[in-house]
C-alpha cells in the first residue's frame, strides 16, 4: 500500500534571507502481513504444505520456524515431517524495499496411532474360526486385509477359515486426523486330513 504526503521546505539564512519553498513528496510503503495456512492436519512423516495469499515472483520471501526451519519460497514444504517440526511459523516478505508485517502459525503433527497384532502366531486348521486380536484405543478403525482380498473389521475379528486365507495378513489402524500405522502377521491353515473309504463287498 502507497501513502503519499506533501512537505514543504524552505531554508532561512543567518541574515534572514529566504529561500524558495521546495515541496517534497514522501511516500509511506506499508506492506500488510500475509495470510499463511498449511494442510492441517499432518501425519508423522507426511509433508507439510505451507499456503500464503500473497504470491509475486519480484518478492522476497522469508519462512521460519522450529527445527532450523527456513525458506524463501512463496509456499514452501517440508518433507517426511517429524514431531520436532510442530510449534510456531513465521512469514513475511520484502517488497518494494520494505518488510511487511510478520504472520505466525501454529502447526501440528500428529504422531498417529499404533498398530499391533496380540496374536502375531496365526495358526488354523481349515473350515475352523481363527481369533484375529489387535491392541485396541479409543476412536481408532481397524481393518485386517489377507492376500486373497478378504477384509474384516474391528480391532477383535473372526475369521472363518479356509485354505485361500493362508498367508500374509495386515492390520491397518487409522485415527480420526486420518494418520495410519500398520502391522502384518503370517496365516498358516492347516489342511484337512483326506479320507478314503473303502466299500467290502457283502461276504455271504
Amino acid at each position: 500500500l502507497f501513502n503519499s504526503t506533501m512537505y514543504f521546505v524552505q531554508s532561512v539564512s543567518a541574515y534572514g534571507c529566504t529561500s524558495e519553498l521546495i515541496s517534497v513528496n514522501a511516500i509511506l510503503i506499508v506492506n500488510p502481513a500475509p495470510v499463511i495456512t498449511y494442510n492441517d492436519p499432518v501425519c508423522e512423516g507426511s509433508i507439510i504444505q505451507f499456503y500464503s495469499n500473497y504470491s509475486d515472483s519480484i518478492v522476497l520471501y522469508n519462512w521460519w520456524g522450529p527445527n532450523g526451519f527456513y525458506s524463501s519460497a512463496s509456499n514452501p514444504t517440508i518433507s517426511n515431517a517429524t514431531l520436532a517440526d510442530t510449534g510456531v511459523y513465521f512469514m513475511s516478505y520484502l517488497n518494494n524495499g520494505c518488510y511487511s508485517d510478520t504472520a505466525t502459525i501454529t502447526v501440528e503433527i500428529h504422531s498417529g496411532p499404533v498398530a499391533d497384532i496380540l496374536n502375531p502366531t496365526l495358526i488354523s486348521c481349515e473350515f475352523d474360526t481363527l481369533i484375529l486380536n489387535a491392541l485396541d484405543s479409543s476412536g481408532y478403525s481397524y481393518s485386517w486385509t489377507l492376500d486373497n482380498g478378504i477384509t474384516l473389521v474391528g480391532n477383535d475379528a473372526i475369521l472363518l477359515t479356509t485354505i485361500r486365507d493362508d498367508g500374509w495378513i495386515v492390520l491397518t489402524v487409522a485415527d480420526s486426523f486420518g494418520c495410519i500405522g500398520y502391522d502384518s502377521a503370517m496365516v498358516t491353515i492347516k489342511p484337512m486330513p483326506l479320507f478314503n473309504f473303502f466299500v467290502v463287498p457283502e461276504i455271504c
